[in-house]
């Protein structure tokens, strides 16, 4: 009942040409789910959703990387949609906050790893 609500026209929209995508992911121990929004006339509308189990190799992931593997599989999943268009990427995770505010994140996990 719930699945065939959240797939209702009254819930789902289709794309349009101006407006701007928002994608929603999360991740947990088991998997990665992810929600395709455009703002419609002041609206978020739902345009898309989609979810995946982790592999065994991923499960054992630190909870930062199963976050980035999800934003990871959001993207994938909705680029068909997102290619070319900006698209802003909410999610939950503190530590990968922290990485968006640093100011040249790559050489801050480069300097974590070089040996002395």
């Amino acid at each position: 009942m719930l699945k065939a609500r959240l797939c209702s026209a009254l819930v789902l929209a289709t794309p349009t040409p101006d407006g701007e995508y928002v994608l929603d992911v999360d991740a947990s121990s088991h998997g990665a789910a992810a929600i395709l929004h455009q703002n419609q006339k002041g609206h978020l509308r739902v345009i898309g959703y989609g979810s995946r189990l982790f592999s065994a190799a991923k499960r054992s992931y630190c909870t930062t990387r199963q976050e980035l593997a999800a934003i990871v599989f959001g993207l994938k999943r909705f680029q068909q949609y997102i290619l070319g268009w900006k698209v802003l990427v909410r999610l939950d995770h503190a530590a990968l906050s922290f990485l968006r505010r640093k100011r040249d994140p790559v050489a801050y996990q480069v300097g974590l790893h070089r040996a002395v």
